[in-house]
């Protein structure tokens, strides 16, 4: 895929997981050029063929690949990858802490950095996918709620520091998504998994997408994105 420099350009990372997928598809429905960003190159091949698929693991110390740091324009991003590992403080290794937080945090931070340029020339908006809505103290898991809340002032810093440029800043609070991930996190937790009770993928994708169309002179900062009928 060629980017030209008048296409509405969206970077998704996480693009092959299960809201990365969904996220990814109603991007290209709305016609945007999107960048999936995920490790597996099989994986990456199965989205639609109008992406352009950039292999990059989140979760070793390597540099994005060259291709993210020169994009001229971004009209939106959206930091979807994540690990969520359960274990208790104790329990948790020195390596398991690091590799949480690059991936939760680090990463997105740096590849938020490096898209900085083409936000600014967009007056895009950069999108982060947070936790659960007021999530806090889980024991054993100290490690995910840790960088999920780093995250969280990464992105609150970088929209005060980035309005006077035209770029917006969303933070997303999901409740449980029928996702891998969710069911692992139960499955760690000893606790039920069924994906009819949580929200259906591309419904939070809908949602998370829905800050793009709000208007010039109002916007959502923050999203809580729950089920009807739950607290």
């Amino acid at each position: 895929m060629v980017i030209d420099h008048t296409d509405r350009v969206a970077l998704v990372t996480g693009a092959t997981g299960g809201l990365g997928i969904p996220l990814v598809s109603l991007l290209v429905e709305q016609k945007y050029r999107v960048i999936a960003v995920g490790r597996s190159h099989e994986k990456l091949t199965e989205l639609p063929e109008e992406v352009m698929p950039v292999i990059w693991d989140m979760s070793t110390h390597s540099e994005a690949p060259e291709i993210l740091l020169n994009l001229k324009r971004v009209d939106v991003v959206v930091q979807n990858a994540g690990m969520a590992d359960v274990a208790s403080v104790a329990s948790t290794s020195s390596d398991l802490w690091d590799t949480m937080f690059r991936v939760n945090v680090s990463a997105p931070a740096k590849l938020t950095t490096a898209l900085l340029p083409g936000l600014r020339a967009a007056q895009g908006h950069a999108i982060f996918i947070n936790a659960a809505p007021k999530m806090s103290g889980v024991p054993n898991w100290s490690g995910y709620v840790a960088s999920k809340a780093a995250l969280r002032e990464f992105a609150d810093s970088l929209r005060e520091e980035e309005s006077r440029n035209g770029i917006r800043v969303t933070s997303i609070y999901p409740k449980g998504t029928a996702t891998r991930m969710l069911e692992k996190v139960r499955e760690s937790f000893g606790a039920s998994y069924d994906p009819n009770r949580e929200i259906n993928p591309v419904s939070m994708a809908t949602m998370i997408l829905s800050v793009l169309d709000h208007p010039a002179d109002a916007y959502a900062r923050e999203l809580s994105v729950g089920k009807p009928g739950t607290s």
